[in-house]
């Protein structure tokens, strides 16, 4: 899944889904999901982390 994420952030116009949603919309909705994924990742990270 964090494939996943990281990918269409990096790439969301390349999602063709424009007949849903604006170029602009594209763009802010990549932005969300990498702020999601940050916030999955980081935790999950820091779970394993101070796990005993």
């Amino acid at each position: 899944m964090n494939k996943a994420l990281a990918h269409f952030v990096k790439e969301p116009l390349a999602y063709d889904l424009r007949e849903m949603v604006s170029d602009e919309e594209m763009q802010e909705m990549a932005q969300d999901c990498e702020n999601l994924r940050k916030d999955l990742y980081t935790h999950e990270i820091m779970v394993y982390k101070y796990t005993p």
